[in-house]
């Protein structure tokens, strides 16, 4: 029996999986103790058909047209006691898999989440994840349950956490957020740890642009998702803080840190327009409704 179950909701990625199967068969840990899950969920592009080539892997269908469906249809059939959520566009370093069983050598421990890294670490992109990777600890370590929110490409479960409080709630977004509160409601913070070795490469944000647009699109999920127990944004104060430790962290220069300082700004205007409704996020015309909504 694996330890681990590692599984991926698939929706037309395939110039992505070239990069993520690698890297997952890659893992350091030895390959009898995690399978790979892959299930695709109504692909036109092929992606079925380049999973099924590559030996090694489990792929699955899931006809309901959401990741989270797909996501418990992998649950579904996983056997490991750890399930470990990522998707097709990101890629783990090497030492991910081991680094997140680590995490859960603490017995108190029911959900790992680990940072999101970006396409490349140009300047711009380096600087965003740099305080993307500080405000996901801050969350993680505040011990404050209003903020506490989650994300399904790079967070793993207990099984026995996720059959008490799962499966994912069929949102567009928001329902790795869903599941996550209902665990630290119930266990305490001492539930959720932030392991940052246990880092993957989000191939998708690979520009400024991109990742600006990805604020957009939180945000208005974040104002469809209101009716929800979703999280409470962090105040100003609290960025600031997570703003400070990234720089410190990686030892910003002065003309860096203000640069990082436009850019954040640039994102907390965007996220105020689009919570506000001056601006909408490009995509599927489902969003008045957060049943089965198609990804996003």
């Amino acid at each position: 029996m694996p330890r681990l179950s590692v599984i991926i909701p698939v929706f037309n990625s395939a110039p992505y999986l070239a990069l993520s199967v690698p890297a997952l068969l890659r893992q350091e840990m030895p390959r009898e103790e995690f399978e790979l899950i892959f299930v695709d969920n109504n692909s036109t592009d092929g992606s079925a058909a380049l999973l099924r080539q590559r030996e090694g892997i489990t792929t699955l269908e899931e006809p309901k047209q959401s990741a989270y469906a797909a996501r418990n249809r992998g649950v579904e059939a996983s056997r490991g006691d750890i399930l470990v959520f990522t998707d097709p566009d990101c890629v783990p370093g090497r030492s991910w898999l081991r680094q997140i069983d680590g995490a859960f050598r603490d017995k108190a421990v029911q959900v790992v989440l680990g940072p999101r890294r970006f396409a490349t670490d140009s300047l711009t992109l380096s600087t965003l994840a740099d305080y993307e990777t500080a405000k996901d600890a801050y969350m993680a370590g505040c011990r404050r349950m209003d903020v506490v929110y989650g994300f399904a490409n790079n967070m793993a479960v207990r099984r026995a956490a996720f059959e008490e409080f799962g499966p994912f709630d069929l949102l567009a977004r928001g329902g790795d957020t869903l599941f996550l509160r209902r665990v630290v409601a119930q266990y305490g913070y001492d539930a959720l740890a932030f392991e940052e070795t246990a880092a993957v490469r989000h191939m998708e944000i690979d520009s400024a642009a991109r990742y600006f647009s990805k604020v957009v699109t939180y945000a208005t999920s974040r104002k469809r998702n209101r009716g929800y127990n979703t999280a409470k944004p962090l105040s100003m104060r609290e960025r600031f803080w997570a703003w400070q430790r990234a720089a410190a962290v990686n030892g910003y220069s002065p003309s860096r840190k203000a640069f990082s300082l436009a850019l954040l700004g640039l994102g907390a205007a965007l996220w105020k327009l689009s919570f506000l409704g001056s601006i909408s996020a490009a995509g599927p015309a489902s969003e008045s409704s957060p049943e089965a909504a198609p990804y996003p």
